[in-house]
């Protein structure tokens, strides 16, 4: 496994890879010892077993190496990031929101644009350390958490939340995060007079600007504008 699979499996570029061993420091990781194993593996590993519903089993298999090694890694890895680089994930002021803006901009066409919303549902085990654990449950194995993540016209998350019940709509999860309640209260310090862009499934309003709903009966304008929402989104 390397480097370049991550481009192909999960849009990572060698580059983007490297650059997160980079910033990890030096640390005395649990398969430091073994012959061949390296921090780039051990990150790799990590990030696969994060990225997939593969069991550690199989992913030690993939990495060839044993899945208590694979599980190590993992709780070591997810700490590195924690307390190293939970900087690097930030809402964008000044220089950063007008370089985002330009970048809508030129990209799609959409002015003022200074983030995107998206989100999507991730299955997880019924959890253990929330006051309500049935309040993830969608079916009668099946429990979701709604993933909701902001990002610059570079693709990069400037706010992530990954706590609510999937089975919520997107206008409650919103409400409940720091960027929503922002929104409402003090929209002016969080945007400066621009705006962010999500699709149908959230609150449409003066600072987050969502699709005209079609039927089919839209004019070239609405049209327009839809298509440079849905190209700003992807």
């Amino acid at each position: 496994m390397s480097a370049r699979d991550f481009q192909n499996y999960f849009q990572l570029t060698p580059t983007q890879v490297e650059e997160l061993v980079r910033l990890l420091p030096s640390c005395d990781w649990a398969g430091s010892t073994l012959e061949g194993w390296t921090m780039m593996h051990a990150v790799l590993s990590s990030l696969w077993t994060l990225s997939t519903l593969e069991s550690h089993a199989s992913i030690a298999a993939r990495f060839q190496t044993s899945e208590s090694l694979i599980h190590q890694q993992l709780q070591e890895f997810c700490a590195l990031v924690t307390a190293n680089l939970s900087d690097k994930v930030h809402w964008p002021k000044w220089k950063d929101a007008e370089a985002s803006v330009a970048g809508f901009s030129a990209a799609v066409g959409l002015p003022g644009t200074v983030c995107a919303v998206g989100y999507c549902l991730i299955p997880i085990e019924r959890p253990m350390d929330v006051p309500d654990p049935e309040a993830y449950r969608v079916s009668e194995r099946s429990y979701l958490v709604n993933l909701m993540a902001f990002c610059n016209h570079q693709g990069c998350f400037t706010y992530v939340s990954a706590k609510h019940p999937g089975n919520w709509h997107n206008s409650r999860v919103l409400l409940d995060t720091e960027v929503g309640r922002a929104l409402q209260q003090d929209p002016v310090s969080l945007l400066r007079g621009k705006h962010i862009i999500g699709d149908s499934t959230f609150p449409l309003s003066e600072h987050l600007l969502t699709p005209f709903p079609d039927h089919g009966t839209l004019g070239e304008k609405k049209r327009r504008y839809n298509l440079k929402v849905q190209a700003a989104l992807q």
